[in-house]
């Protein structure tokens, strides 16, 4: 099982062949952001979906969204769109959520603060925005139950992967050892390096055996060395215990990297686009 880049006309996006519901990672390829529908050196072309007033239309962003919808199946009212701050916190997208009938698009309330998501609503649509972090997503085919996460290095650290699949057994009876997960493009360990205070804090916290996901960059003993992270892979590490290696599927892009097919934090600063991943039951 691997993730699958398809095509469509100018859209491109990755699927997670382990997931046999909707589900999707973008790139930022396909939209209409930019200033022009050429400009390839627009840092926002094309496909930005996070909404930014001061850099791009929102108008540009809405259409965005309903270009995935539309490949989706999905009515873009029904896409969840909380505000991410590197919290743990999870947000349960009950009936409520289904928002067809209302003039009510997209983000909610600026007190929806969530990096997490999970639901068991037909017609709902998760998201979880990137731009270097790393997108999980989550599918427990048994209970029609589907889960979206942002991992930046503070989820990862306070183990909101773990706490959104616990919320999936805990709300939906989700039997761990069948929860299928996509880990999505994100900055890899060629590309993200990292403090001697950032190791220390993940070893502290996580113990020795996330030791194997970061590289030392010299050998001195000099407290400021640095270090490259695989994030991806400590998400898996984290993840493993719960639900077994055949039911992780990682990517092995780098958003920091691949410029022309990723936006990223780093790499181009806050003028940037962003991805979603997306994940929802028709």
């Amino acid at each position: 099982m691997s993730l699958i880049l398809e095509k469509h006309d100018s859209l491109e996006y990755f699927v997670p062949e382990n997931i046999k519901t909707p589900a999707i990672f973008t790139t930022r390829l396909g939209g209409v952001s930019g200033s022009s529908g050429e400009d390839k050196s627009s840092p926002l072309y094309s496909l930005n979906l996070g909404f930014k007033d001061k850099y791009d239309d929102n108008k540009n962003v809405e259409k965005n969204y309903k270009i995935i919808a539309e490949i989706l199946g999905f009515s873009v009212n029904n896409i969840i769109y909380a505000h991410q701050k590197h919290t743990d916190n999870v947000l349960i997208c009950d009936k409520k959520f289904s928002r067809d009938n209302k003039n009510n698009m997209l983000a909610l309330p600026d007190d929806y603060i969530f990096d997490a998501m999970v639901t068991d609503t037909p017609g709902v649509l998760l998201t979880a925005r990137t731009a270097d972090c790393v997108p999980v997503l989550f599918w427990d085919e048994e209970h029609k139950a589907v889960g979206a996460a942002h991992c930046g290095w503070r989820g990862t650290l306070n183990k909101l992967q773990i706490k959104t699949a616990l919320k999936m057994r805990e709300l939906y009876n989700t039997d761990l050892s069948k929860l299928k997960t996509a880990i999505g493009p994100g900055i890899s360990k060629c590309c993200y390096e990292v403090s001697g205070e950032f190791y220390k804090n993940f070893t502290d916290i996580l113990g020795d055996r996330v030791k194997i996901y970061f590289k030392e960059k010299d050998n001195s003993n000099n407290k400021n060395n640095k270090y490259m992270c695989d994030l991806k892979g400590v998400n898996k590490m984290l993840l493993l215990d719960l639900l077994g290696e055949k039911n992780i599927e990682i990517s092995q892009n780098c958003t920091y990297c691949e410029e022309e097919l990723f936006f990223s934090h780093r790499r181009q600063g806050e003028y940037r686009g962003t991805h979603a991943a997306f994940i929802g039951i028709l």
